[in-house]
């Protein structure tokens, strides 16, 4: 079984995703932005991630069209779907859900006062398996402007400081995140100089803002991959 991983943007790669893949030994394979036109489900998928990317999952493109199929054809059929911040909207659409304007950009690891902003797990994020052995509170990265409205169909299970849906599940099997979790420090330094939400921004404070929770970072992403991949 393989674990497909679809990417929307070159820059915006597995991460960390990808590293512990390789350390559990799991067949993955990365899907570039060109060929995602021509992708459908295969039979030995084990799990498909939708990485983030800068659309919008309101375009009407014929592209962006056939990722909101991939993803509700994958959660119709009960199969485990990771959505990452773009990913996580595409779900939202494949379930009817709506992805408006946030009002405002968020970027990085902290809030419009400056102030960390992290993941905070609502009663319901805490009592689910997939944040089994994860804090209740977890540092992440991010970039987004953005956010989603849920329907009866959409569970919220964790909220930010300028961002409430940050969190959620679509089914038993399906989870999406507006944040990042799979940022490595090599990501990040590709997107401080590529991204233009990120170039004028302190990037120093950002990578010393990086280094000072990597090891939880990585700790979490792997506990909370362990939790999709063996436990639900």
């Amino acid at each position: 079984m393989t674990t497909y991983i679809l990417k929307n943007i070159d820059r915006e790669g597995p991460g960390l995703i990808a590293e512990y893949l390789k350390e559990k030994g799991k067949s993955f394979q990365v899907i570039e932005p060109d060929a995602l036109v021509d992708f459908t489900l295969p039979s030995d998928l084990e799990a498909l991630i939708i990485l983030g990317g800068p659309a919008s999952a309101n375009d009407q493109t014929e592209d962006m069209v056939h990722k909101i199929d991939i993803a509700r054809e994958a959660m119709n059929q009960n199969l485990k779907v990771l959505g990452i911040c773009l990913g996580m909207q595409i779900m939202t659409k494949a379930k009817e859900g709506k992805v408006v304007p946030l009002g405002k950009t968020e970027r990085a690891f902290r809030d419009s006062e400056g102030n960390w902003n992290p993941l905070y797990l609502l009663d319901q994020g805490q009592d689910n398996p997939l944040f089994s052995n994860i804090s209740n509170t977890i540092p992440v990265f991010h970039l987004h402007g953005e956010t989603i409205v849920p329907n009866e169909q959409i569970q919220w299970l964790g909220q930010g400081a300028d961002c409430q849906y940050q969190a959620l599940s679509f089914g038993e099997k399906a989870y999406g995140f507006q944040c990042h979790l799979e940022l490595t420090l090599d990501m990040l330094k590709a997107w401080l100089t590529e991204d233009p939400d990120l170039v004028d921004l302190d990037h120093d404070q950002i990578i010393k803002d990086y280094l000072s929770v990597e090891e939880v970072y990585r700790t979490q992403c792997f506990c909370l991959l362990d939790n999709f991949f063996n436990h639900i």
